[in-house]
């Protein structure tokens, strides 16, 4: 293929009417920062188009909800969109799940850079530089049917670098067609590139994560196209604040001091690399010795029982979560262990029964659990029904250590891991004393 070397910028799922989410407490000093996240983050990517100088920018989908973002949303859309057609920027933009562009206000009509590809069935634009073609772009709107043998694209005297604009959860063996060079796909916060495909296939994920399970950075893909017709992505990162899930292993004779010790290595090392970025951390800590007793096991035990959890946690917030931008620590979380000794398997005792129980849902994935029950009767029935079913693997098996782990820490008595920590030096004095006392 010969042709002529251009740009462009991919992104998607804006979701301009949502804040950041998906967290117990939000400080005073972070209000207007959760609330203007995603605005700000979206800024940056028409920033970005502007400074590159590329020829389009192709937004697959979930930009903003047009029912629920309110003016303030699709007045800064209305208006990037304007920025970019003073700079000679052309604009795609295939509809996504949550969209409803036919929403879209007709006293505000669109800009003439852009064109709206809001049809199930597939629109077909080509894209020219002055009397130069550059590229083929095929897209049509979210379905529910993730069907799309029927791109119907038409073929051309002469070869030209074609662009694919989709929205859903699509597979290598799906982007098939060969007429297809490049696959702007949307409806994925994480950036990810499917294996598989036929040429480049890529999710360019949100600008900006929006609750803790969007880890890591985010932000906007540049395709740069050259005159054979190969593309290079490159990642531009836009996200204003930063999802981390901070996971880390206790040591055998860790306590409390050892504890906020490495919270503070590890907070500082992060914001090193924050680049100005208000950072967002989950802490999650294991004890990594689970089979035999270790000074750590009373460490996660007493962080189990959360209100040592809660110390650490103030304590971190106090040194690091202040300012902004900052580190603020989420939640902290001491994670169940993932095995427990045999011998308690086996105990005629009201712990035995209950870990041979949660033994027989761990090994019969099919054994189902029923928490929805719960719900019968309560305040916003159907939200508590929908938050307490578990669908999840990896949630099932979580849930079940928890509970597990739990059990252990109310029926154990004065056991830490096993019946020998009467026996544990360290142990002996205020520890043990505390035990008896109670």
């Amino acid at each position: 293929m010969a042709g002529t070397a251009f740009r462009f910028i991919h992104s998607s799922d804006f979701h301009l009417e949502q804040p950041l989410h998906g967290v117990t407490e939000v400080p005073r000093h972070l209000h207007e920062l959760f609330l203007d996240a995603a605005i700000s983050a979206a800024e940056r990517v028409f920033e970005a188009a502007v400074a590159e100088r590329v020829d389009f920018v192709c937004l697959t989908g979930d930009l903003v909800h047009v029912g629920r973002g309110g003016p303030r949303a699709l007045s800064f859309l209305h208006n990037q969109f304007l920025r970019l057609e003073k700079e000679g920027i052309a604009v795609y933009w295939s509809g996504g799940e949550q969209e409803m562009t036919r929403m879209w206000p007709g006293a505000v009509p669109l800009p003439a850079n852009v064109t709206l590809i809001d049809q199930l069935r597939p629109q077909h634009h080509w894209h020219r530089r002055g009397e130069t073609l550059l590229a083929r772009i095929t897209g049509r709107a979210w379905s529910p049917d993730e069907r799309f043998s029927d791109l119907a694209i038409p073929a051309t005297e002469e070869p030209v670098f074609g662009i694919a604009m989709l929205h859903g959860d699509f597979s290598g063996k799906q982007l098939n067609d060969t007429s297809v060079d490049y696959w702007a796909l949307g409806g994925r916060h994480q950036p990810q590139t499917i294996k598989g495909a036929h040429g480049k296939a890529h999710y360019s994920g949100t600008p900006q994560g929006r609750e803790p399970t969007d880890v890591g950075p985010h932000g906007c893909t540049l395709v740069d196209v050259d005159k054979s017709g190969g593309a290079t992505l490159r990642t531009i990162h836009t996200d204003v604040a930063r999802w981390y899930d901070e996971q880390f292993t206790l040591d055998d004779d860790a306590d409390k001091e050892w504890l906020l010790r490495e919270m503070r290595v590890r907070s500082r090392r992060l914001l090193d690399g924050a680049s100005g970025r208000q950072l967002l951390v989950s802490w999650s800590v294991f004890d990594g010795d689970q089979l035999k007793d270790t000074k750590s096991d009373e460490l996660a035990a007493q962080l189990r029982e959360q209100g040592l959890a809660m110390e650490v946690l103030k304590s971190v917030r106090a040194d690091f979560g202040q300012s902004t931008p900052g580190l603020w620590s989420v939640c902290f979380r001491a994670e169940p262990p993932a095995v427990l000794p045999a011998g308690w398997y086996q105990e005629e005792t009201i712990l035995g029964d209950l870990l041979r129980m949660i033994q027989s849902y761990q090994t019969d994935d099919t054994a189902p659990i029923d928490l929805t029950t719960w719900a019968e009767g309560m305040p916003l029935e159907g939200s508590l029904r929908e938050a307490l079913r578990v669908t999840d693997p990896g949630e099932r098996q979580r849930l079940l250590r928890r509970v597990a782990v739990l059990g252990v820490d109310i029926l154990r008595g004065d056991r830490i891991l096993s019946d020998e920590a009467s026996e544990m030096s360290w142990l002996r004095g205020s520890a043990a004393t505390g035990a008896s006392e109670e």
